[in-house]
């Protein structure tokens, strides 16, 4: 099945189909892999991505990009943006913290759920020019850029936190982070 499909939190051990931004670069170093056609090494980067891709214009960022899905990334939890702990010889993950939409090749890779909350989650003062479309949850829905809340675990006091740009919505679905 593939991620977005999923209308719950994700468990760990899980296995999803992910969308990922995947480039190859020719490589003359240790991490390489022979490209069987071309006979030639490449090194490929692998980017487990949340496949919401947008731009954020009004706070100066007009290029489209995505967000890294970090529940697909071994990595430390050691503040907003995690250190990478899993590249290895064929494959580099996360070079990027917001790729933009032209940095590879979309595709869909079977990976195993490593972390069950979103990690790496943009500072809400990021997008403080920002307009919401509605001042709470709507339809399931962050009022920011409509990414589905569905995959999103509550924590302990029934707050959920949008893992593109980091509002939190209480327990009736109400932003408590952003001024209105």
């Amino acid at each position: 099945m593939k991620v977005e499909e999923a209308q719950r939190p994700l468990i760990k051990g899980e296995i999803f189909l992910v969308p990922c931004l995947v480039k190859r670069e020719l490589e003359d170093e240790q991490n390489i892999w022979l490209d069987i056609k071309t006979k030639k090494n490449i090194k490929i980067f692998v980017l487990p991505i949340i496949n919401h891709p947008h731009n954020d214009v009004e706070n100066g960022q007009k290029e489209s990009h995505f967000h890294l899905d970090y529940r697909f990334i071994n990595h430390k939890n050691d503040g907003n943006f995690p250190t990478v702990i899993n590249s290895h010889s064929l494959h580099t993950f996360a070079t990027e913290l917001r790729p933009e939409k032209d940095f590879g090749d979309l595709e869909y890779h079977l990976l195993p759920v490593l972390n069950e909350d979103f990690t790496g989650i943009t500072d809400v003062s990021l997008i403080e020019k920002s307009k919401l479309k509605n001042k709470c949850i709507h339809k399931g829905k962050c009022p920011h850029r409509g990414y589905d809340l569905s995959q999103v675990k509550a924590d302990k006091d029934g707050v959920k936190t949008c893992p593109l740009h980091g509002l939190k919505f209480n327990k009736k679905g109400e932003v408590i982070n952003k001024k209105p």
